[in-house]
Protein backbone atom coordinates (compact mmCIF):
# COMPACT_ATOMS: atom_id res chain seq x y z
CA UNK A 1 0.00 0.00 0.00
CA UNK A 2 1.45 3.36 -1.13
CA UNK A 3 0.84 6.11 1.46
CA UNK A 4 0.36 9.80 0.59
CA UNK A 5 0.25 13.10 2.75
CA UNK A 6 -1.61 16.14 1.97
CA UNK A 7 1.10 18.60 2.18
CA UNK A 8 -0.50 22.44 1.43
CA UNK A 9 -4.38 22.21 2.21
CA UNK A 10 -6.62 24.83 -0.22
CA UNK A 11 -7.07 27.80 1.66
CA UNK A 12 -10.69 28.09 1.46
CA UNK A 13 -12.38 24.74 0.72
CA UNK A 14 -9.43 23.13 3.32
CA UNK A 15 -8.72 25.09 6.12
CA UNK A 16 -12.08 27.40 6.91
CA UNK A 17 -13.43 25.34 10.11
CA UNK A 18 -16.96 26.10 8.38
CA UNK A 19 -16.46 24.29 5.29
CA UNK A 20 -14.38 22.03 6.78
CA UNK A 21 -17.41 20.36 8.22
CA UNK A 22 -19.72 21.06 5.96
CA UNK A 23 -17.62 19.22 3.77
CA UNK A 24 -15.74 16.84 5.84
CA UNK A 25 -16.51 15.22 8.70
CA UNK A 26 -13.26 15.14 10.33
CA UNK A 27 -10.08 17.84 10.45
CA UNK A 28 -7.21 17.25 8.24
CA UNK A 29 -4.04 18.35 8.78
CA UNK A 30 -1.20 18.63 5.89
CA UNK A 31 1.45 15.52 6.56
CA UNK A 32 5.14 16.92 7.20
CA UNK A 33 7.09 14.84 5.17
CA UNK A 34 5.74 12.89 1.68
CA UNK A 35 6.40 9.56 1.54
CA UNK A 36 8.03 9.30 -2.32
CA UNK A 37 5.57 5.98 -3.87
CA UNK A 38 7.41 2.95 -5.09
CA UNK A 39 5.09 0.34 -6.89
CA UNK A 40 6.43 -2.65 -8.30
CA UNK A 41 4.44 -3.65 -11.34
CA UNK A 42 5.42 -7.40 -12.04
CA UNK A 43 9.44 -8.61 -12.26
CA UNK A 44 11.88 -6.14 -13.72
CA UNK A 45 9.26 -2.49 -13.20
CA UNK A 46 10.06 -0.73 -10.63
CA UNK A 47 8.23 2.91 -10.63
CA UNK A 48 9.13 6.19 -8.42
CA UNK A 49 6.71 8.90 -8.26
CA UNK A 50 5.77 12.23 -6.56
CA UNK A 51 2.22 12.24 -5.93
CA UNK A 52 0.55 15.58 -5.67
CA UNK A 53 -3.14 15.79 -3.82
CA UNK A 54 -5.44 18.48 -4.99
CA UNK A 55 -3.90 21.97 -5.61
CA UNK A 56 -0.33 21.07 -4.52
CA UNK A 57 0.54 20.97 -7.94
CA UNK A 58 -0.48 24.80 -8.57
CA UNK A 59 3.11 25.17 -5.59
CA UNK A 60 5.79 25.20 -8.30
CA UNK A 61 8.53 25.06 -5.06
CA UNK A 62 6.72 22.58 -3.46
CA UNK A 63 6.65 20.06 -6.54
CA UNK A 64 10.47 20.94 -7.17
CA UNK A 65 11.68 19.80 -3.73
CA UNK A 66 10.02 16.45 -3.99
CA UNK A 67 11.14 15.40 -7.22
CA UNK A 68 14.24 13.23 -6.95
CA UNK A 69 16.88 12.24 -9.65
CA UNK A 70 14.88 8.77 -9.96
CA UNK A 71 11.54 9.80 -9.64
CA UNK A 72 10.02 7.94 -13.51
CA UNK A 73 6.54 10.39 -12.93
CA UNK A 74 4.27 13.01 -11.28
CA UNK A 75 0.55 12.29 -10.41
CA UNK A 76 -2.23 13.98 -9.63
CA UNK A 77 -4.91 12.95 -7.39
CA UNK A 78 -7.53 15.97 -7.45
CA UNK A 79 -11.57 17.13 -7.33
CA UNK A 80 -12.43 19.73 -8.90
CA UNK A 81 -16.13 19.41 -8.66
CA UNK A 82 -16.56 22.80 -6.71
CA UNK A 83 -15.61 24.20 -10.52
CA UNK A 84 -18.89 22.97 -12.02
CA UNK A 85 -18.52 23.42 -15.91
CA UNK A 86 -16.64 26.74 -15.24
CA UNK A 87 -13.04 26.84 -17.74
CA UNK A 88 -11.44 27.14 -13.65
CA UNK A 89 -11.37 23.00 -13.98
CA UNK A 90 -8.77 23.44 -17.14
CA UNK A 91 -7.14 26.39 -15.88
CA UNK A 92 -6.11 24.56 -12.68
CA UNK A 93 -5.07 21.34 -15.26
CA UNK A 94 -3.04 23.96 -16.58
CA UNK A 95 -0.89 24.74 -13.62
CA UNK A 96 -0.27 20.95 -13.19
CA UNK A 97 1.47 20.99 -16.83
CA UNK A 98 3.86 23.68 -16.20
CA UNK A 99 5.02 21.55 -13.03
CA UNK A 100 5.84 18.70 -16.20
CA UNK A 101 7.78 21.38 -17.73
CA UNK A 102 9.25 22.40 -15.12
CA UNK A 103 10.80 18.91 -13.90
CA UNK A 104 10.98 17.21 -17.14
CA UNK A 105 8.83 14.58 -16.23
CA UNK A 106 5.49 13.04 -17.40
CA UNK A 107 2.36 13.67 -15.54
CA UNK A 108 -0.67 11.63 -14.75
CA UNK A 109 -3.66 13.29 -13.65
CA UNK A 110 -7.07 11.39 -12.24
CA UNK A 111 -9.74 14.14 -11.53
CA UNK A 112 -13.09 12.69 -10.15
CA UNK A 113 -14.67 15.48 -11.48
CA UNK A 114 -12.77 17.35 -13.80
CA UNK A 115 -9.68 16.54 -16.46
CA UNK A 116 -8.18 13.40 -16.19
CA UNK A 117 -5.00 13.18 -18.68
CA UNK A 118 -1.50 12.18 -19.00
CA UNK A 119 1.05 14.77 -19.89
CA UNK A 120 4.02 14.54 -21.34
CA UNK A 121 7.24 15.66 -19.72
CA UNK A 122 6.85 18.84 -22.52
CA UNK A 123 3.86 19.79 -21.34
CA UNK A 124 2.01 18.44 -24.26
CA UNK A 125 -1.52 16.72 -23.49
CA UNK A 126 -1.16 13.11 -24.80
CA UNK A 127 -4.56 11.67 -23.92
CA UNK A 128 -7.84 12.92 -22.13
CA UNK A 129 -10.40 10.72 -20.64
CA UNK A 130 -14.15 11.38 -22.53
CA UNK A 131 -17.53 9.97 -21.60
CA UNK A 132 -19.55 8.85 -23.96
CA UNK A 133 -21.00 12.55 -25.34
CA UNK A 134 -17.14 13.87 -24.92
CA UNK A 135 -17.50 15.93 -21.55
CA UNK A 136 -14.63 15.31 -19.38
CA UNK A 137 -16.36 15.17 -16.11
CA UNK A 138 -18.16 12.19 -16.83
CA UNK A 139 -17.63 8.75 -15.93
CA UNK A 140 -14.67 6.57 -16.96
CA UNK A 141 -11.97 4.95 -17.19
CA UNK A 142 -8.61 5.69 -18.65
CA UNK A 143 -5.49 3.34 -19.89
CA UNK A 144 -2.69 5.09 -21.27
CA UNK A 145 0.69 3.56 -22.06
CA UNK A 146 3.42 5.67 -20.14
CA UNK A 147 7.18 5.61 -21.87
CA UNK A 148 9.32 5.29 -19.28
CA UNK A 149 12.87 5.06 -19.11
CA UNK A 150 15.54 2.35 -18.05
CA UNK A 151 17.26 3.20 -14.79
CA UNK A 152 20.40 4.68 -16.53
CA UNK A 153 18.60 7.03 -19.13
CA UNK A 154 17.10 9.09 -16.48
CA UNK A 155 18.04 12.52 -17.91
CA UNK A 156 19.75 15.63 -15.71
CA UNK A 157 17.55 17.36 -13.76
CA UNK A 158 16.06 20.58 -15.39
CA UNK A 159 17.68 24.18 -14.70
CA UNK A 160 14.38 24.54 -12.79
CA UNK A 161 14.53 21.75 -10.93
CA UNK A 162 18.12 22.41 -9.91
CA UNK A 163 18.21 26.27 -9.43
CA UNK A 164 14.88 26.65 -8.62
CA UNK A 165 13.50 30.45 -9.14
CA UNK A 166 16.27 32.10 -9.24
CA UNK A 167 16.06 33.23 -12.97
CA UNK A 168 12.73 34.58 -12.02
CA UNK A 169 13.89 36.82 -9.37
CA UNK A 170 17.30 37.70 -11.28
CA UNK A 171 15.22 38.75 -13.67
CA UNK A 172 12.94 40.91 -11.39
CA UNK A 173 16.01 42.46 -9.71
CA UNK A 174 17.75 42.94 -13.51
CA UNK A 175 14.44 44.48 -14.27
CA UNK A 176 14.28 46.46 -10.68
CA UNK A 177 18.23 47.89 -11.71
CA UNK A 178 16.64 49.18 -15.49
CA UNK A 179 14.01 51.56 -13.96
CA UNK A 180 15.95 52.87 -11.33
CA UNK A 181 18.36 53.31 -14.39
CA UNK A 182 15.82 54.93 -16.46
CA UNK A 183 14.28 57.34 -13.69
CA UNK A 184 17.23 58.93 -12.54
CA UNK A 185 18.25 59.29 -16.08
CA UNK A 186 14.84 60.82 -16.53
CA UNK A 187 14.85 62.78 -13.61
CA UNK A 188 18.21 64.83 -15.11
CA UNK A 189 16.19 65.62 -17.92
CA UNK A 190 18.23 63.38 -20.48
CA UNK A 191 21.39 64.76 -19.70
CA UNK A 192 24.48 63.13 -17.42
CA UNK A 193 25.79 64.62 -14.34
CA UNK A 194 28.67 66.26 -14.65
Amino acid sequence: MVHADHRRLHARHETDPVELERRIPTRREPGDVPLPAESEFGAPTKLKTTTLICYEDVFPHLVRRYVEDDTDFLVNLTNDGWFGESSAQWQHAATAIFRTVENGLPLLRCCNNGLTCWVDAHGRIREVLRDAKGRIDGPGLLNVELPLRSDDSHPPPTFYNRHGDWLGWGCVGMTGVLVVTRFRRGSTGGKQPA
